[in-house]
């Protein structure tokens, strides 16, 4: 398979091999997906010029807006195995291409890098079950003022017995630059595959630290204890589980294919940022 060199910035090891496989498919059917208002301003023009396909048709999404538009349009490919390509228009966003010459050929030759997905399943205090795919991370919240009394699993095997805290957070590499960091979870670069698990507010007089790096095939396990005076929701990305007892997270069944235009280094500068951001 075709491929093209990742240059390394000084400092970093890289979680990819120096070499990521190129896209190499013409493109006929795209999806336009605009999150902000200055994607939304553009999209009439792209579409104009390349046509508009349902979802389900595309062989792509092509993404307008910022990092969160990005994220949204990736969840939103999941279910239909479609790759994405994004195209900056938020300012500060890392997961995103700068402005292509010609979109069509700029697809062709794309590095294809796979973004790894959580699986969250649980159960609620009625005994209903849910189940939700994640791309940044899983976190529990405090429904009430009392901090929450958790027990926290490993493949079956307790890795914390008790866990007080305000939030115990399990994200993705590219899910732990966000909510994850700022409770010093550990940042992972992109490609690694590993999950971040960080505790906010953690009582550390009562239980051991939890913030930890696990393999991505690990299966973690979050039981709400106290439940009746501790209530806690389940924050699955943008979707909330009220009232959960316990969860399960594992590595999800498919991936989300991104592309990336190599001129831009996106990838490097992705990398990068996650290594200043572990320092700020």
């Amino acid at each position: 398979m075709s491929s093209m060199p990742f240059h390394e910035v000084p400092g970093i090891t890289f979680a990819y091999t120096k070499e990521a496989p190129l896209f190499h498919q013409t493109v006929q059917h795209i999806y336009f997906f605009a999150g902000n208002d200055k994607g939304k301003k553009d999209l009439p023009d792209y579409i104009r010029r390349y046509g508009n396909s349902a979802l389900e048709h595309a062989d792509i999404v092509v993404a307008l807006g910022g990092d969160g538009t990005m994220l949204d349009a990736m969840k939103m490919a999941y279910p239909f195995d479609k790759p994405v390509y994004g195209i900056d228009r938020g300012g500060e966003g890392y997961l995103l291409n700068s402005e292509p010459t010609d979109l069509i050929s700029e697809i062709y030759h794309a590095a294809v890098v796979l973004f790894p997905a959580i699986e969250c399943s649980g159960i609620n205090e009625k005994k209903k079950t849910f189940r939700h795919i994640c791309l940044n991370d899983v976190a529990t919240r405090c429904e009430t003022s009392q901090t929450a009394h958790l027990r926290l699993m490993l493949n079956d095997v307790v890795y914390r017995d008790e866990v007080w805290c305000n939030s115990v957070i399990v994200a993705t590499p590219q899910g732990s630059t966000g909510y994850c960091r700022w409770a010093d979870g550990i940042v992972i670069p992109v490609g690694c595959h590993q999950w971040s698990i960080a505790g906010v507010a953690q009582i550390k007089t009562k239980a051991a630290n939890i913030n930890a790096t696990v393999h991505e095939n690990t299966r973690i396990q979050i039981e709400v204890l106290d439940s009746e005076k501790r209530p806690q929701a389940l924050d699955c990305d943008n979707v909330t589980e009220p009232h959960f007892k316990q969860c399960q997270i594992q590595k999800a069944p498919k991936v989300v294919r991104v592309l990336y235009n190599h001129a831009h280094n996106v990838v490097k500068n992705a990398i990068f940022a996650q290594q200043i951001l572990s320092r700020s």
